[in-house]
């Protein structure tokens, strides 16, 4: 999990299998279920320049919001 930007957020999910992190103009998506992320690539979401908001939907349906640019992205 090195050689990745500094990150600034995080959010897990309420299952806590997901964590959401910024630290580029990606959304870095880490699994943590099983084993956990060490060795896996993870999920990339490219929505805004800047990411300033990061958030999960509540419940377990893992729904992603983030936010930047003066945007959201779902």
């Amino acid at each position: 999990m090195s050689g990745y930007p500094e990150v600034s957020r995080l959010a897990f999910d309420d299952t806590g299998f997901w964590l959401a992190a910024d630290g580029a103009p990606d959304v870095t998506v880490w699994d943590f279920s099983g084993k956990g992320p060490e060795g896996t690539a993870p999920r990339s979401l490219h929505c805004h320049e800047t990411v300033t908001a990061l958030a999960w939907r509540p419940g377990a349906a893992g729904h992603l919001a983030s936010g930047g640019d003066g945007t959201a992205a779902l």
